[in-house]
């Protein structure tokens, strides 16, 4: 369901390809080609800010312009994939022998370590990245490893996953992993 639609702006599609640029306000926004719904681009800042749309061959890309809110995220979520990829590198090594499993957990645990610190930090923010940090600052079930913490891991996910999320802040809504 994509409810009302209005009309912002249109472009000529040459060979599956088009850009459109225009000042646009909060909100998600659905790329259309036709009666088609190709993509959806989340606007976080209410003020009116330049954003240009491209429909390439790898699909569509939006670039925001004066959209600090979008770019703040944009850092965050990028360091997020940053560290998900170095953890998975240090168990790349340990499994290729490059490492032991016991160093494989010292090191991605003191990489946990900084993660969460960066987590709770940017937590402390009062805007929609701040609430997106603080759905990042869960401490893994796995970090306890003698499992007294919780009964099981439905227990954890009651009392330990959602217990750093503000998960019933409105803004909770606007993340665009959660408005899909």
């Amino acid at each position: 369901f994509l409810g009302k639609l209005n009309r912002i702006a249109t472009a000529k599609v040459t060979d599956g390809q088009f850009t459109l640029k225009g000042r646009v306000t909060g909100g998600m926004y659905t790329l259309m080609v036709g009666q088609a719904p190709v993509g959806q681009v989340a606007v976080l800042d209410s003020r009116p800010i330049a954003l240009t749309l491209a429909q390439g061959m790898n699909g569509p890309t939006a670039t925001y312009t004066e959209a600090t809110l979008n770019q703040d995220l944009a850092m965050y979520l990028d360091m997020q994939r940053r560290y998900q990829q170095e953890v998975q590198q240090v168990y790349s090594q340990a499994q290729q022998g490059q490492m032991s499993r016991e160093q494989a957990i010292a090191v991605t645990a003191s990489m946990r370590r900084k993660q969460q610190a960066m987590n709770l930090k940017t937590a402390e923010r009062k805007d929609l990245v701040g609430v997106v940090a603080a759905l990042y600052s869960y401490e893994p079930y796995g970090s306890d490893t003698s499992h007294k913490r919780y009964s099981n891991e439905l227990d954890y996910f009651k009392r330990g996953f959602f217990a750093t999320s503000r998960i019933d802040d409105p803004m909770v809504s606007m993340i665009p992993t959660f408005y899909e």
